[in-house]
């Protein structure tokens, strides 16, 4: 068996991965950017201390920005979605712990849930990264981005096996 922290380990290097080797040159239009990364952080099981998720969700951003030379822009926006997801989770858990995916909890629950912290996410990434000097395109981008990210992300639920209700 892999100690728990040995399988955050691997599990942020194979998500950094797939972002950097194949998804970092791949835009639609310039404009739509699937940022799948987030997965790893809404993914995690609701009980996740919220020190060790912001942790976690601060090494993975920071993991990205070295291969998208954006200092600190993606830790920084990936840290905000994990703070967010401990008060969204919060409203959901009404009988103990619980996995966040699509197999425990539905393809509705797992929209309303993840979307809106995909487009806080968005929002933080891309205004922090241009400012509101083009705000409309900006904010396009944000919105397009949100829904290519949330279609990358569903597929990826679709892929992995289900995990252990615990």
């Amino acid at each position: 068996m892999i100690p728990v922290a040995a399988q955050y380990f691997l599990k942020i290097i194979l998500y950094v991965g797939i972002q950097i080797f194949l998804l970092k040159n791949f835009a639609l239009f310039n404009v739509a950017f699937c940022l799948v990364y987030v997965h790893f952080i809404l993914r995690l099981h609701s009980e996740t201390p919220p020190l060790r998720a912001l942790l976690l969700s601060f090494l993975s951003g920071l993991s990205v920005d070295l291969f998208y030379d954006y200092l600190g822009l993606h830790a920084a926006a990936l840290t905000a979605l994990a703070y967010a997801r401990q008060y969204w989770l919060q409203r959901s858990d009404s009988d103990g712990g619980f996995f966040p995916d699509i197999a425990h909890n539905g393809f509705l629950w797992y929209v309303t849930y993840a979307f809106p912290l995909i487009v806080l996410h968005h929002l933080i990434l891309f205004f922090a990264e241009v400012g509101l000097q083009l705000f409309w395109h900006t904010l396009l981008k944000v919105a397009v981005s949100s829904l290519f990210t949330l279609a990358g992300v569903l597929v990826i639920e679709y892929l992995l096996p289900q995990q252990r209700q615990t």
